[in-house]
């Protein structure tokens, strides 16, 4: 994170990219994680909320979470939250 922190979580890194939009290039980076996505969430927004960030829910279908994650002065983290069929 832009403050030197880290999140850790347990998963496996998939990818990482890099795509250009107007506003510069937005980093992508997928992870399959071993918790459920409403778990993952909560683990992930508790980490951000501590750190000053606010939380937004974007879409909540069934099966299908997306939540904006903003700090004043730092870039909008984005995240989906989708349980994978085996």
């Amino acid at each position: 994170m832009v403050d030197g922190s880290t999140l850790t979580i347990a998963g496996n890194h998939i990818k990482s990219y890099k795509k250009s939009n107007t506003t510069g290039v937005q980093k992508t980076n997928e992870f399959s994680l071993s918790l459920s996505p409403s778990d993952s969430e909560n683990h992930i927004s508790t980490h951000l909320l501590k750190a000053g960030y606010t939380r937004k829910i974007i879409s909540n279908e069934t099966g299908h979470l997306k939540i904006h994650y903003s700090k004043q002065g730092n870039t909008v983290i984005g995240a989906t939250f989708a349980a994978q069929n085996s």
